[in-house]
């Protein structure tokens, strides 16, 4: 199915996606790893270094915003925060409608700039126009299932 022929329904993402902020590692008294380091930047998936310090280690498989970067990243594996990150998460995401979802969030990014941080609340009180299915409902599988094709047939 064509994104043009599935319907489609704008949700707050607070209705959707459970929003937090996160912990930020000082990195004052950060020790070198393999722990990726996720921070507000809008370059390489957000990840800045990377450190072992496990007692700030945020579980992945979310969807992570910093407020001033204000890129929507997939992180699949878990990650350090940094400042003013903020995290998306859904049971149902996986790597495929995570992307699906980034790039929706992602054409907000004009809204926003250095002085206007995305911060938490504004956030949540975004709209996100995701395709549903028959129950009106977030349609997951054919997120999933359109990148998997974009991404040749995965």
């Amino acid at each position: 199915m064509k994104l043009a022929e599935k319907k489609w329904k704008e949700f707050k993402v607070v209705e959707i996606f459970e929003c937090s902020t996160t912990s930020a590692l000082n990195i004052n008294v950060a020790e070198e790893g393999d722990i990726p380091h996720v921070t507000r930047s809008a370059l390489n998936n957000g990840v800045s270094n990377f450190f072992s310090n496990s007692d700030k280690k945020v579980k992945g498989n979310c969807i992570t915003v910093g407020a001033e970067g204000v890129v929507a990243f997939y992180q699949e594996d878990d990650f350090i925060p940094g400042v003013k990150v903020y995290t998306i998460r859904y049971p149902e995401i996986n790597k495929f409608n995570a992307f699906f979802v980034c790039t929706l969030l992602n054409l907000k990014k004009p809204l926003y700039s250095y002085g206007r941080a995305r911060i938490l609340q504004k956030l949540k009180n975004e709209d996100i126009k995701l395709p549903v299915n028959e129950k009106n409902e977030p349609d997951w599988m054919f997120m999933e299932n359109y990148v998997k094709e974009i991404w040749g047939g995965i």
